[in-house]
């Protein structure tokens, strides 16, 4: 990062032409993946709400949604895109442009942002629950079906649905900096016991899962997933799918259930990279 950033919403067509190349700079997408700027141009002409992160006036980041409904509910804002450059990353560009996101829906009336992610993605699962607050409490399956994305290449695109309630008090917390969803991996282990599978490494340092035990009701449960996602998909595609497939079963069984997704947890345990869902049963 070279100076202070900055975050407002686009302005000028080389800005919108220039998410496109922070689309294929952030995940190395085909053409046919990435969003075009005149649709861009178009959300945020239409209600819709498309922030940059800028330095010096060169766009290192961009969040953008628009307006969605279910049925008759209320508006919210759809968060369909957010991409960071590589030499930007890591840095909190991502968290601060989806709260300069949130302050522009709240100057909106708006009360909700909504997305989804890849439930195997440990970042995007850190950003989106542990920093930011966000509850997950539904599940898409395969939702955009199988495509060529070097990050999503050859397995299912699962999702989970995050409902981003914008004065809610586990968002609140984050803004503040003490939310329970940001706890170590170390300290949930103690609370709440043992986690709902088990997790050992084969020879080649690669983590592997028990089925879960879905027959587990507690109030509050523990889900382990891979620490480092890329790693378990590039070394062995098979293992991948079996880490889909069981994740799967167990966020559509425990959802349905009653249980929303309100934390995420990692820390190095035994030596080990671990990281770990929290699901807690709703009334």
């Amino acid at each position: 990062m070279k100076g202070e950033l900055h975050f407002r919403l686009l302005e000028l067509l080389a800005e919108f032409r220039a998410c496109q190349a922070v689309q294929k700079g952030t995940w190395s997408i085909p053409d046919l993946l990435v969003i075009p700027y005149t649709q861009l141009v178009t959300m945020q002409q239409n209600g819709g709400c498309v922030l940059g992160a800028f330095d010096a006036g060169y766009l290192a980041g961009f969040v953008a949604g628009f307006l969605g409904r279910q049925g008759s509910g209320p508006l919210y804002l759809y968060s369909q895109r957010m991409g960071v450059l590589p030499a930007y990353q890591g840095q909190g560009v991502g968290e601060r442009l989806k709260w300069a996101q949130r302050d522009w829906a709240i100057g909106q009336g708006l009360e909700l942002v909504v997305w989804t992610f890849d439930p195997l993605e440990p970042a995007n699962a850190r950003l989106n629950i542990a920093k930011l607050g966000g509850v997950a409490r539904h599940f898409k399956r395969d939702i955009y079906g199988q495509h060529d994305s070097p990050l999503h290449r050859d397995l299912p695109t699962d999702r989970l649905v995050i409902n981003w309630h914008l004065a809610g008090e586990r968002v609140l917390a984050c803004l503040a900096g003490s939310a329970e969803a940001a706890s170590d991996a170390g300290d949930l282990l103690a609370r709440l016991g043992p986690p709902a599978n088990t997790v050992y490494w084969d020879d080649r340092g690669l983590p592997r899962s028990s089925l879960f035990d879905l027959a587990r009701r507690e109030p509050r449960l523990l889900l382990e997933v891979p620490a480092d996602w890329q790693a378990v998909r590039q070394a062995d595609i098979k293992l991948a799918a079996d880490w889909r497939a069981q994740t799967r079963a167990a966020f559509e069984g425990w959802l349905a259930g009653g249980y929303a997704v309100t934390g995420y947890a990692c820390g190095v345990l035994a030596g080990r990279r671990r990281n770990f869902y929290v699901l807690e049963r709703e009334a």
